[in-house]
């Protein structure tokens, strides 16, 4: 059998992580055809054993349609898997699934909470081409339960087609107990740029924090050293391994997440894991990782952040049951890689 992984985007770790996932419990895979944006050098060693084709999404539609159709051309010994996410590449693989019904075609979604943000007229037009796409897709996976749900309140949906499959993934264990120490340390991992919204960051942590410890902010991610921001208890570092982020784990008191989007929010799953207390923006699916006041917060604005902050500092004994519920939480919901697998593989 030959099994192709058609593939946009998926330029960050998180993305990486999931699609690493899939590659792992989808078979003999043949083919790993992926978008110009997906930076396949930051993640060469997770996807070293597949070859890759490296496809520019965004260079002529009918063009690419030809090339990728001659690498799937019908034999008789023949079907394959194309696995899309995002609308332009699950239009395209909803073409080939017209011109060869015989391909399998899984349409697996990371969300699109950017939608929201659209007029009603463009939002109409994403949610019919997501709901054609929907359709000729033998199988479409959600990663989070709230679309889901949505879709499957849909009743002209073959409802048997729609699976919720969340990421879990496998992290490192602490090498030692978190080192306590009266500064509190204040992190943000992640690639530099407008979507982490880095201004947010930087309002907060120029903040005056009324407790007695010392407040310090470090944003940790690629771009990070390039930054114009400057505060007193402000810094930057480059982009760190996955054992040098668990050891940055070790000191660090809380994750502020400042991101307006997050699909795949690995960055959260390490916090509770590694025992750091976190405290996000109310970006669109938030709620699928975190319950406000009961395994983490959600803030709205700079005050409520900074008073947020101020209290779970205050108040050791109610942050600590907090940060217990959360890494109760991960290792129930987020970490049985084993359980994930066997979904796939029961789904392949």
């Amino acid at each position: 059998m030959k099994n192709i992984l058609l593939l946009f985007g998926g330029k960050h770790g998180g993305i990486a992580n999931y699609v690493k996932n899939i590659i792992d419990n989808s078979g003999n895979l043949n083919y790993f055809i992926c978008s110009e944006e997906f930076e396949k050098e930051m993640y060469k060693d997770l996807f070293s054993d597949v070859h890759t084709i490296n496809f520019p999404i965004n260079k002529g539609l009918l063009h690419q349609l030809i090339n990728i159709f001659k690498l799937v051309k019908p034999t008789s010994k023949g079907s394959w898997t194309i696995n899309a996410h995002a609308l332009k590449m699950g239009l395209l693989a909803s073409i080939l699934k017209i011109i060869n019904p015989k391909i399998r075609f899984l349409y697996t979604d990371h969300g699109s909470p950017y939608k929201q943000k659209q007029s009603f007229l463009v939002r109409s037009i994403f949610f019919i081409i997501e709901y054609t796409i929907t359709l000729l897709a033998d199988k479409r996976v959600f990663i989070r339960k709230k679309e889901f749900d949505e879709w499957h309140r849909c009743d002209s949906i073959d409802h048997s087609n729609l699976l919720c499959i969340p990421t879990e993934i496998d992290l490192p264990a602490l090498k030692s107990k978190k080192t306590i120490t009266s500064d509190i340390l204040i992190i943000m991992t992640g690639k530099f740029y407008h979507l982490k919204n880095p201004e947010l960051f930087y309002e907060i942590a120029s903040q005056d924090f009324d407790v007695n410890n010392k407040v310090k902010f470090l944003w940790v991610g690629e771009g990070a050293e390039k930054s114009g921001f400057k505060a007193e208890n402000l810094e930057f570092q480059s982009q760190l391994s996955q054992d040098e982020i668990v050891q940055l784990h070790q000191s660090a008191s809380i994750l502020l997440v400042t991101s307006r989007i997050e699909i795949i929010p690995l960055m959260v799953i390490e916090a509770m894991k590694y025992n750091t207390l976190v405290i996000s923006y109310a970006y669109e699916g938030v709620e699928e990782l975190i319950e406000n006041n009961f395994n983490g917060y959600i803030f709205e604005s700079v005050a409520q952040a900074k008073s947020i902050i101020e209290n779970s500092i205050n108040d050791p004994m109610t942050t600590q049951k907090i940060i217990d519920n959360a890494r109760r939480y991960v290792e129930n919901e987020r970490l049985n890689t084993k359980r994930f697998k066997n979904r796939y593989n029961e789904l392949f």
